[in-house]
Protein backbone atom coordinates (compact mmCIF):
# COMPACT_ATOMS: atom_id res chain seq x y z
CA UNK A 1 0.00 0.00 0.00
CA UNK A 2 1.41 3.28 -0.92
CA UNK A 3 1.74 6.01 1.70
CA UNK A 4 0.08 8.69 -0.10
CA UNK A 5 0.83 11.90 2.49
CA UNK A 6 5.09 11.25 1.50
CA UNK A 7 3.98 11.87 -1.75
CA UNK A 8 2.40 14.98 -1.47
CA UNK A 9 4.43 17.09 0.78
CA UNK A 10 4.67 20.42 -1.67
CA UNK A 11 7.92 22.32 -2.87
CA UNK A 12 7.96 24.88 0.05
CA UNK A 13 6.66 27.30 -2.68
CA UNK A 14 4.10 26.16 -4.64
CA UNK A 15 0.89 27.65 -3.18
CA UNK A 16 -2.01 24.96 -3.61
CA UNK A 17 -5.74 25.85 -4.44
CA UNK A 18 -7.27 24.33 -1.43
CA UNK A 19 -5.45 23.72 1.93
CA UNK A 20 -6.72 22.03 5.11
CA UNK A 21 -4.21 22.62 8.24
CA UNK A 22 -5.32 20.03 11.21
CA UNK A 23 -8.84 20.62 10.82
CA UNK A 24 -11.43 19.27 13.26
CA UNK A 25 -15.11 19.79 13.01
CA UNK A 26 -18.40 18.44 14.38
CA UNK A 27 -21.99 19.30 13.34
CA UNK A 28 -25.49 17.39 14.30
CA UNK A 29 -27.22 15.97 11.32
CA UNK A 30 -30.91 14.55 11.24
CA UNK A 31 -33.79 14.47 13.70
CA UNK A 32 -35.38 11.82 15.92
CA UNK A 33 -33.88 8.51 16.21
CA UNK A 34 -31.72 9.21 13.36
CA UNK A 35 -29.92 12.14 14.71
CA UNK A 36 -26.21 11.69 14.60
CA UNK A 37 -22.59 13.98 15.43
CA UNK A 38 -20.40 14.13 12.40
CA UNK A 39 -16.94 14.87 13.54
CA UNK A 40 -13.68 15.14 11.24
CA UNK A 41 -10.44 15.23 13.32
CA UNK A 42 -7.10 16.63 12.62
CA UNK A 43 -7.54 16.59 9.17
CA UNK A 44 -5.08 17.82 6.73
CA UNK A 45 -5.25 17.91 3.02
CA UNK A 46 -4.32 19.54 0.60
CA UNK A 47 -5.33 20.11 -3.67
CA UNK A 48 -3.54 21.80 -6.30
CA UNK A 49 -4.86 23.60 -9.46
CA UNK A 50 -6.05 21.36 -11.73
CA UNK A 51 -6.53 18.37 -9.44
CA UNK A 52 -9.68 16.59 -9.29
CA UNK A 53 -9.96 14.55 -6.15
CA UNK A 54 -12.66 12.42 -4.35
CA UNK A 55 -13.59 12.05 -0.62
CA UNK A 56 -15.48 8.70 -0.19
CA UNK A 57 -17.09 8.12 2.84
CA UNK A 58 -20.48 8.31 4.50
CA UNK A 59 -22.10 11.59 6.28
CA UNK A 60 -21.51 9.44 9.55
CA UNK A 61 -18.01 9.25 8.94
CA UNK A 62 -17.53 13.25 8.27
CA UNK A 63 -16.44 13.24 4.22
CA UNK A 64 -20.47 15.77 3.70
CA UNK A 65 -18.72 17.95 6.84
CA UNK A 66 -15.71 18.08 4.60
CA UNK A 67 -17.77 19.69 2.05
CA UNK A 68 -19.34 22.06 4.26
CA UNK A 69 -16.02 22.87 5.89
CA UNK A 70 -14.46 23.77 2.60
CA UNK A 71 -17.30 25.77 1.51
CA UNK A 72 -17.50 27.83 4.63
CA UNK A 73 -20.65 26.35 5.59
CA UNK A 74 -19.18 25.02 8.87
CA UNK A 75 -16.73 26.39 11.06
CA UNK A 76 -13.94 24.26 12.57
CA UNK A 77 -12.96 24.00 16.08
CA UNK A 78 -9.76 23.63 15.18
CA UNK A 79 -6.81 24.10 12.90
CA UNK A 80 -6.27 26.37 9.41
CA UNK A 81 -8.43 26.59 6.19
CA UNK A 82 -6.91 28.47 2.56
CA UNK A 83 -8.65 29.05 -0.28
CA UNK A 84 -7.89 30.29 -3.37
CA UNK A 85 -10.70 32.04 -4.11
CA UNK A 86 -14.43 31.22 -3.73
CA UNK A 87 -16.09 27.13 -4.05
CA UNK A 88 -19.17 26.70 -5.67
CA UNK A 89 -21.00 23.67 -4.32
CA UNK A 90 -23.38 21.70 -6.16
CA UNK A 91 -25.59 19.07 -4.06
CA UNK A 92 -28.60 17.22 -4.21
CA UNK A 93 -30.62 18.22 -7.35
CA UNK A 94 -33.18 19.50 -4.38
CA UNK A 95 -31.26 22.38 -3.97
CA UNK A 96 -33.35 23.86 -6.63
CA UNK A 97 -36.50 24.83 -5.66
CA UNK A 98 -39.10 22.66 -8.08
CA UNK A 99 -42.06 25.12 -7.16
CA UNK A 100 -40.11 28.24 -9.14
CA UNK A 101 -38.81 28.40 -12.57
CA UNK A 102 -35.73 27.38 -14.05
CA UNK A 103 -35.24 31.05 -14.62
CA UNK A 104 -35.70 32.49 -10.72
CA UNK A 105 -33.51 29.11 -9.27
CA UNK A 106 -30.93 30.15 -11.98
CA UNK A 107 -30.53 33.59 -10.78
CA UNK A 108 -30.58 32.65 -6.81
CA UNK A 109 -27.74 30.22 -7.69
CA UNK A 110 -25.95 33.37 -9.56
CA UNK A 111 -26.71 35.60 -6.90
CA UNK A 112 -25.86 33.34 -4.14
CA UNK A 113 -22.24 33.04 -5.68
CA UNK A 114 -21.28 36.77 -6.09
CA UNK A 115 -22.53 37.57 -9.01
CA UNK A 116 -25.14 40.40 -9.53
CA UNK A 117 -26.19 42.91 -11.97
CA UNK A 118 -25.94 42.58 -15.61
CA UNK A 119 -23.24 39.42 -14.88
CA UNK A 120 -26.19 37.29 -13.80
CA UNK A 121 -28.74 38.30 -16.89
CA UNK A 122 -25.67 37.65 -19.53
CA UNK A 123 -24.45 33.82 -17.11
CA UNK A 124 -28.33 33.34 -17.43
CA UNK A 125 -28.27 33.40 -20.90
CA UNK A 126 -24.62 32.63 -21.68
CA UNK A 127 -25.74 29.15 -20.21
CA UNK A 128 -29.21 28.90 -21.73
CA UNK A 129 -27.87 29.33 -25.35
CA UNK A 130 -24.93 26.40 -24.28
CA UNK A 131 -27.74 23.95 -22.76
CA UNK A 132 -29.48 25.09 -26.12
CA UNK A 133 -32.60 25.98 -23.87
CA UNK A 134 -35.05 29.07 -24.83
CA UNK A 135 -37.51 30.86 -22.81
CA UNK A 136 -40.51 28.63 -22.77
CA UNK A 137 -37.96 26.58 -20.36
CA UNK A 138 -36.43 28.93 -18.65
CA UNK A 139 -39.34 30.42 -17.41
CA UNK A 140 -41.32 26.13 -16.96
CA UNK A 141 -41.23 25.09 -13.15
CA UNK A 142 -38.33 23.32 -12.53
CA UNK A 143 -40.55 20.42 -11.35
CA UNK A 144 -41.73 19.87 -15.00
CA UNK A 145 -38.11 19.78 -16.42
CA UNK A 146 -36.45 16.76 -17.15
CA UNK A 147 -33.88 16.37 -14.49
CA UNK A 148 -31.16 15.90 -16.65
CA UNK A 149 -31.43 19.22 -18.46
CA UNK A 150 -31.51 20.98 -14.70
CA UNK A 151 -28.16 19.23 -14.20
CA UNK A 152 -26.56 20.21 -17.12
CA UNK A 153 -27.71 23.90 -16.24
CA UNK A 154 -26.66 23.90 -12.64
CA UNK A 155 -23.33 22.41 -14.02
CA UNK A 156 -23.08 25.05 -16.43
CA UNK A 157 -23.89 28.06 -14.29
CA UNK A 158 -21.61 27.01 -11.73
CA UNK A 159 -18.50 26.90 -14.69
CA UNK A 160 -19.85 30.51 -15.09
CA UNK A 161 -19.01 31.70 -11.98
CA UNK A 162 -15.27 31.70 -12.72
CA UNK A 163 -14.86 29.22 -9.83
CA UNK A 164 -11.69 27.58 -9.46
CA UNK A 165 -12.68 25.16 -6.96
CA UNK A 166 -16.11 23.31 -8.02
CA UNK A 167 -17.32 20.88 -4.85
CA UNK A 168 -19.99 18.18 -5.63
CA UNK A 169 -21.44 16.72 -2.57
CA UNK A 170 -23.53 13.53 -3.12
CA UNK A 171 -25.64 14.73 -6.17
CA UNK A 172 -25.92 11.30 -7.98
CA UNK A 173 -27.42 12.22 -11.24
CA UNK A 174 -25.02 14.96 -11.34
CA UNK A 175 -22.23 12.95 -10.98
CA UNK A 176 -24.03 10.39 -13.84
CA UNK A 177 -24.52 13.60 -16.41
CA UNK A 178 -20.88 14.35 -16.56
CA UNK A 179 -19.87 10.98 -17.85
CA UNK A 180 -20.99 12.53 -21.03
CA UNK A 181 -19.22 13.52 -23.40
CA UNK A 182 -20.10 17.23 -23.65
CA UNK A 183 -19.73 17.39 -20.20
CA UNK A 184 -16.58 15.76 -20.29
CA UNK A 185 -15.22 18.37 -22.33
CA UNK A 186 -16.08 21.29 -20.03
CA UNK A 187 -14.57 19.57 -17.01
CA UNK A 188 -11.49 19.11 -18.97
CA UNK A 189 -11.37 22.73 -19.71
CA UNK A 190 -12.00 23.49 -16.21
CA UNK A 191 -8.94 21.34 -15.71
CA UNK A 192 -6.56 23.56 -18.14
CA UNK A 193 -7.43 26.88 -16.55
CA UNK A 194 -6.09 25.63 -13.23
CA UNK A 195 -9.94 24.46 -11.66
CA UNK A 196 -10.02 21.88 -8.58
CA UNK A 197 -12.42 19.35 -8.61
CA UNK A 198 -13.78 18.26 -5.01
CA UNK A 199 -16.46 14.99 -5.37
CA UNK A 200 -18.17 14.34 -2.40
CA UNK A 201 -19.97 11.14 -2.31
CA UNK A 202 -20.46 7.42 -0.16
CA UNK A 203 -20.49 5.30 -3.70
CA UNK A 204 -17.06 4.54 -5.29
CA UNK A 205 -18.10 4.19 -8.34
CA UNK A 206 -19.36 7.77 -8.57
CA UNK A 207 -15.41 9.16 -7.68
CA UNK A 208 -14.00 6.43 -10.05
CA UNK A 209 -14.94 8.38 -13.17
CA UNK A 210 -14.31 11.89 -12.36
CA UNK A 211 -10.82 12.00 -10.37
CA UNK A 212 -7.72 10.98 -10.22
CA UNK A 213 -7.40 10.54 -6.25
CA UNK A 214 -9.41 9.51 -3.66
CA UNK A 215 -9.20 9.84 0.01
CA UNK A 216 -10.95 7.76 2.26
CA UNK A 217 -12.61 8.64 5.53
CA UNK A 218 -13.58 6.45 8.10
CA UNK A 219 -14.82 8.01 12.06
CA UNK A 220 -13.76 11.86 10.46
CA UNK A 221 -10.31 10.79 9.65
CA UNK A 222 -8.78 10.17 6.74
CA UNK A 223 -7.75 6.29 6.21
CA UNK A 224 -6.16 6.67 2.52
CA UNK A 225 -5.23 8.75 -0.28
CA UNK A 226 -3.80 7.26 -2.59
CA UNK A 227 -4.81 6.62 -6.73
CA UNK A 228 -8.33 5.54 -7.50
CA UNK A 229 -7.98 1.64 -8.54
CA UNK A 230 -5.86 1.73 -5.34
CA UNK A 231 -8.24 2.80 -3.12
CA UNK A 232 -10.59 0.29 -4.75
CA UNK A 233 -8.80 -2.73 -4.63
CA UNK A 234 -8.96 -1.85 -0.47
CA UNK A 235 -12.34 -0.71 -0.50
CA UNK A 236 -13.34 -4.09 -1.66
CA UNK A 237 -11.50 -6.36 0.71
CA UNK A 238 -13.00 -4.48 3.34
CA UNK A 239 -16.92 -4.61 1.85
CA UNK A 240 -16.04 -8.48 1.46
CA UNK A 241 -15.13 -8.88 5.06
CA UNK A 242 -18.36 -7.01 6.38
CA UNK A 243 -20.72 -8.75 3.78
CA UNK A 244 -19.15 -12.07 4.88
CA UNK A 245 -19.62 -11.31 8.83
CA UNK A 246 -15.62 -11.25 9.16
CA UNK A 247 -15.48 -8.44 11.95
CA UNK A 248 -11.92 -9.68 13.21
CA UNK A 249 -10.61 -9.19 9.24
CA UNK A 250 -12.62 -6.14 8.93
CA UNK A 251 -11.01 -4.55 11.95
CA UNK A 252 -7.47 -5.95 11.02
CA UNK A 253 -8.01 -3.83 7.76
CA UNK A 254 -8.99 -0.64 8.95
CA UNK A 255 -6.04 -0.84 11.47
CA UNK A 256 -3.81 -1.10 8.10
CA UNK A 257 -5.21 1.67 6.53
CA UNK A 258 -4.65 3.46 9.61
CA UNK A 259 -1.16 2.64 10.16
CA UNK A 260 0.02 3.08 6.62
CA UNK A 261 -1.13 6.28 6.01
CA UNK A 262 0.89 9.33 6.45
CA UNK A 263 -0.33 13.06 6.19
CA UNK A 264 1.46 15.38 4.45
CA UNK A 265 3.98 17.52 6.45
CA UNK A 266 2.72 20.90 5.73
CA UNK A 267 3.74 24.70 6.96
CA UNK A 268 1.28 26.93 7.55
CA UNK A 269 1.96 30.82 8.16
CA UNK A 270 -0.45 33.34 9.58
CA UNK A 271 -2.81 32.99 12.53
CA UNK A 272 -6.70 33.48 9.87
CA UNK A 273 -8.23 30.63 10.43
CA UNK A 274 -9.67 30.67 7.28
CA UNK A 275 -8.48 32.65 4.40
CA UNK A 276 -9.65 33.62 1.10
CA UNK A 277 -7.25 34.93 -1.53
Amino acid sequence: MQRRGVEMTPPARVRPTLLLHGVSAERSQGRGKKAFTAVINDLTFLAEAGEAVGFLGSRRDGAALIAEVITGNSVPTDGKIYVDGEPVVLDAAGSYDAEESLRFNMVRFATANRMSGQRVTSAVATVAAEAQIGDETLDELVQNIDQEVVDRIRFYLALVTGTRILVIDEAETLVELLANDGEQRKLEAFHRRGGTLIVVSHEIRHLLQLTNRICWIHDGRVIMDDEPATVKRWRTQLTTAERKGESKRAVQLLRRFQKGYIPPVLSVRGGARRRVS
